[in-house]
């Protein structure tokens, strides 16, 4: 940045004023300067959104996406055509269980 960008920021902030939340011990009540317009408005917690938790896979789920997995990256194989030979990879293996 440049002298003169540097200057500007200063200048910004030559008569800046510090402002504290209302009950706050730095809040300059006594000396007459602070004006309730000065002060920061208290603003009560919102809640905040929740996710659900994360789906736990079951044995047999997570044998399909590995195996699904693999034949894609690996084998080179669309994700369709994948899946497709996963779910058959894993009836016949006996993983499909209930």
């Amino acid at each position: 940045m440049n002298p003169a960008g540097i200057a500007c920021i200063r200048a910004c902030f030559e008569n800046a004023e510090e402002i504290f939340p209302v009950g706050d011990p730095r809040t300059r009540e006594g000396d007459g300067r602070s004006t309730p317009w000065r002060r920061l408005p208290q603003m009560p917690q919102l809640p905040q959104q929740q996710q659900p938790a994360p789906k736990t896979l079951t044995d047999w789920e997570d044998a399909f996406e590995e195996r699904a997995a693999i034949m894609e990256y690996d084998g080179g194989l669309p994700r369709p055509l994948a899946e497709f030979l996963a779910g058959r990879w894993c009836a016949r293996r006996g993983a499909k269980s209930k």
